[in-house]
């Protein structure tokens, strides 16, 4: 069943799932993406670096080029708006893509051209009007490969 939840932030405090965390700041996991805290150093995923040089497991520092984080809505709703807020470590290139399965992902929206900072993508901006229970931001093009990727 398809829930609407309008201007109520359905993903504040969910579970978060991401292709790596970097070694040297380990506690930057993905649930702090989602924590409902915005502009605070501590409150953010950071992603390996993208350097494309290493693999998403281990202890290296050096990851694939392409990371991405999922939020698990835990229901299904019609999105009316994502809020990303970057850190310096933004993705110049990024897709968002969504599923009910966390099988088969639908890209919604891309940008492939991104500044960084705060950026609202409203449902008149997504290319598909789908039910959604993941989220995922998949990072194609980081702004600068030494420091991945930090939402």
């Amino acid at each position: 069943e398809d829930v609407q939840a309008e201007g109520v932030n359905v993903a504040l405090n969910k579970p978060t799932a991401t292709s790596s965390v970097r070694p040297q700041r380990a506690e930057l996991v993905g649930g702090l993406a989602v924590d409902g805290v915005d502009d605070e150093e501590s409150s953010r995923w950071s992603s390996k670096m993208a350097t494309g040089k290493g693999e998403n497991e281990g202890t290296s520092e050096d990851g694939t080029v392409e990371q991405w984080i999922v939020v698990d809505l835990e229901g299904v709703y019609d999105l009316s708006e994502i809020y990303l807020s970057w850190e310096n470590a933004y993705a110049s290139s990024y897709k968002i893509q969504v599923s009910t399965d966390n099988k088969t992902y639908t890209d919604i929206y891309t940008n492939a051209d991104s500044d960084g900072g705060k950026q609202t993508i409203e449902d008149q901006q997504f290319s598909e009007d789908i039910p959604a229970r993941y989220v995922k931001i998949l990072c194609v093009e980081p702004f600068k490969a030494s420091w991945g990727y930090s939402l």
